[in-house]
């Protein structure tokens, strides 16, 4: 597992034709990492994408507006968003000052299966990524996830904790072939 994690035009990022398939499962956005509770009444800080091995991390808290490629990505039908536990990510993107809309969000949790066929539903991001990815040890850090997302500069423990969630999640997207589940 060796995400890159880059910053680059989001215009080349998404519209590259190299990253043009007919449906394709991106990371879920956006990123529930926030400071202060109840977290689930509050806008999203971050949006996290990662296609492939490439992340992108927008800090919409600081953003003052979106290119408008975002929106477009966000809400294009061919796009399959997948995450863990992402149940408010459609109202807490909604909440921003972008007011962005997404397409149907996936949790990962209620598709993937452990090697005998068994769901993995109700276990932990570590045990789906051990079960499914062979890695031992990989999990999102509590401390990382309720710090400060909406500073100006995230540290490298937070943009590496998006990044891994990111990708694991686009990776569960791609095993499970969630592109495929009809909504």
């Amino acid at each position: 597992m060796n995400p890159r994690c880059s910053l680059p035009s989001p215009s080349l990022a998404l519209e590259s034709p190299s990253r043009r398939w007919s449906r394709r499962p991106v990371d879920t956005p956006p990123s529930w990492y926030f400071s202060s509770p109840p977290s689930h009444y509050r806008p999203a800080d971050t949006l996290q994408l990662c296609v492939g091995t490439s992340c992108l991390i927008i800090q919409l808290s600081y953003c003052k507006r979106v290119p408008d490629i975002i929106p477009r990505f966000l809400t294009d039908p061919n796009t399959t968003f997948v995450g863990i536990r992402n149940s408010q990510g459609a109202k807490r993107l909604a909440r921003t000052r972008h007011q962005l809309e997404i397409g149907e969000i996936l949790d990962a949790r209620m598709y993937v299966v452990d090697s005998q066929g068994r769901s993995l539903r109700g276990r932990s991001f570590e045990e789906i990524v051990e079960k499914c990815m062979g890695f031992r040890g990989v999990k999102l850090d509590r401390g990382i996830s309720r710090s400060d997302w909406s500073v100006e500069y995230l540290s490298n423990d937070q943009i590496l904790q998006v990044s891994v969630d990111a990708y694991v999640c686009f990776k569960l997207g791609v095993s499970a072939r969630l592109w495929q589940v009809k909504f």
